[in-house]
């Protein structure tokens, strides 16, 4: 994560807050149900700012504010499809995922996987929610292997379950289920687009935003998308994003772009479905409107959706700035405003860069 951070020094650093953390213009998000998540918030964030003026010899770092923001929680799958009953964001009208053939398919593939992990690592492993975040945890612990060994069961009869059970695949399947991308990616293109808008009018003076979350963040924004930024039958390396770049034309037009980030250093320019790279700021918008929900709380089944309307329609009249502070809090894992030369050019894309 460290390495992240400096790699999105070398990428962003010069261009949009001249290598120096500013903190307007800065902005490190993370939910508040994983340690994981916000330690590797707080590691990247080392790694892109070291200090300038050292106020230690021996701890070579300086602290960046890493902040909270529990819709990134709800976004997330484990919450989506939680069986844990003192899950408090847990999705009722989600449940009947759980019915599906699809679902029931991929929980019979994995049984023995299951049975391996519930039998020798004496953890409770009864769902495809419980297999995913074993797994990850595992994944994370092999990482480093030096510093935390592997118990021996973890032996090759375990990798050789681990790789029958396809786990990428099982996300992304789920993944094609309309609702639950909907509560999930489609909810974090909203906080996207939401805090693009504000930076156009001007509402805010950040540059960088950057959350810190899991793989299956990033396939329900490929699927909320119609993308495919990763390859579908890998995981996600640690330390690979998607990034939302907002560029400025000279005569003022607005472009989004999209980079994915796979881990190791490759950068790829993604194409948005229905909008070729680099896409016309309202064209992006359009193209993914559809996939936002209008109420996380009443889509899921947690609130009554019309008082819930009613309140948000009071809360835009009279506490925009408030609602515009906390609407800047997310991007999937960074969104920049710079100026770009654009020219207008008879090509497919209709621009060029010529800078």
């Amino acid at each position: 994560m460290y390495q992240l951070g400096q790699h999105l020094r070398e990428h962003y650093g010069s261009r949009l807050f001249n290598n120096t953390y500013v903190p307007n213009k800065v902005v490190a998000l993370t939910g508040d149900r994983y340690n994981r998540t916000i330690a590797s918030a707080i590691t990247v964030m080392a790694g892109m700012f070291p200090p300038e003026n050292p106020w230690s010899t021996e701890l070579l770092w300086r602290p960046v504010p890493v902040r909270t923001d529990l819709d990134i929680d709800n976004a997330d799958l484990l919450t989506l499809l939680s069986q844990w009953p003192d899950d408090q964001g847990k999705c009722p009208r989600l449940a009947w995922i759980k019915t599906t053939d699809i679902y029931k398919q991929e929980m019979a593939m994995k049984q023995d996987l299951m049975q391996y992990i519930s039998t020798n690592g004496n953890i409770r492993v009864n769902s495809l929610i419980d297999l995913c975040a074993a797994v990850d945890n595992f994944k994370a612990r092999a990482i480093h292997i030096n510093e935390h060994p592997l118990p021996p069961w973890m032996n090759m009869t375990f990798f050789a379950l681990l790789q029958r059970a396809q786990i990428p695949n099982t996300l992304r399947k789920l993944y094609d289920f309309e609702q639950l991308t909907k509560l999930s990616g489609g909810m974090m293109l909203k906080k996207i687009s939401t805090v693009m808008q504000n930076i156009i009018a001007g509402r805010t003076d950040h540059q960088f935003i950057a959350y810190s979350g899991h793989d299956q963040t990033l396939i329900s924004i490929e699927k909320a998308l119609q993308i495919n930024a990763f390859p579908s039958n890998q995981d996600i390396g640690y330390g690979g994003y998607l990034a939302f770049e907002l560029y400025k034309s000279q005569n003022g037009t607005y472009f989004v772009q999209l980079m994915a980030y796979d881990g190791s250093r490759n950068r790829t320019l993604i194409e948005a479905n229905k909008c070729a790279s680099p896409c016309e700021f309202q064209s992006f918008l359009q193209s993914i409107e559809a996939t936002f929900p209008l109420s996380w709380n009443a889509e899921c089944g947690l609130a009554d959706p019309a008082a819930e309307i009613s309140l948000l329609q009071i809360l835009v009249g009279v506490m925009t700035v408030i609602l515009i502070f906390v609407s800047e809090a997310l991007l999937i894992t960074c969104c920049l405003l710079h100026n770009r030369q654009w020219q207008f050019v008879h090509r497919r894309k209709g621009y060029v860069e010529i800078n």
